[in-house]
């Protein structure tokens, strides 16, 4: 009777805990800790890769470049094309840009509204379409900073009260600054190199293109 008993017992099916984990098939939990990249980032790397540039002799800082007023039309001093460096002071140029004008095109680093009241240097740049196009200013010599605008008409410079549709600022560095544009269509850019406080200084400006 006992080993009958102990069969009975052991066919017997077992009791079911309502309040057991459900087993692991049955698990969907997900394991948000997996690393993976969900969000969607697209994020350009906007750091502009300097190593090519020629590193500026050691009296840069103190020899002279043409003074001559801009030639014109208008503000320019001359143009630029994609791998071209040009040398220059900002004395003798001219003063037609301002913090105000900067804040407005929403281009400027200038947190602590800065003036620039001094003379500006002007160069125009045609870019070709799909052009990513960095404008690296060397400026050891003082507080210089590089200013790239879209603006179309070649016989005008642009004041306070005209808008532009693409603007961009360097950071505002003290040795190297970088203002950057990416064109669609072709375009025509402005580059203005500016003195805060009204500095004027020696500088290099290089137009790098991809």
């Amino acid at each position: 009777m006992l080993w009958i008993c102990l069969l009975a017992l052991s066919c017997e099916p077992a009791a079911t805990d309502d309040s057991a984990s459900p087993s692991d098939a049955s698990d969907t939990d997900t394991d948000t800790d997996a690393d993976a990249d969900t969000d969607a980032d697209t994020d350009v790397d906007t750091d502009v890769d300097t190593s090519s540039l020629d590193a500026l002799p050691d009296d840069f800082c103190e020899r002279s470049f043409p003074t001559d007023a801009p030639a014109g039309p208008a503000c320019l001093t001359g143009t630029l094309s994609c791998g071209d460096s040009v040398d220059g002071t900002l004395v003798g140029g001219r003063s037609e840009f301002d913090a105000a004008m900067y804040a407005l095109w929403y281009c400027t680093p200038n947190l602590d509204l800065e003036p620039y009241d001094g003379p500006e240097r002007v160069y125009a740049v045609e870019l070709p379409a799909h052009t990513h196009a960095s404008f690296v200013l060397q400026t050891p010599c003082a507080d210089l900073d590089v200013f790239a605008l879209y603006w179309p008409d070649a016989d005008t410079c642009p004041d306070v009260t005209d808008p532009t549709r693409e603007c961009d600022a360097g950071d505002g560095s003290a040795d190297i600054d970088v203002a950057e544009i990416l064109s669609v269509e072709p375009e025509r850019d402005l580059v203005v190199v500016d003195g805060r406080e009204g500095e004027q200084a020696n500088f290099r400006l290089t137009v790098l293109c991809e």
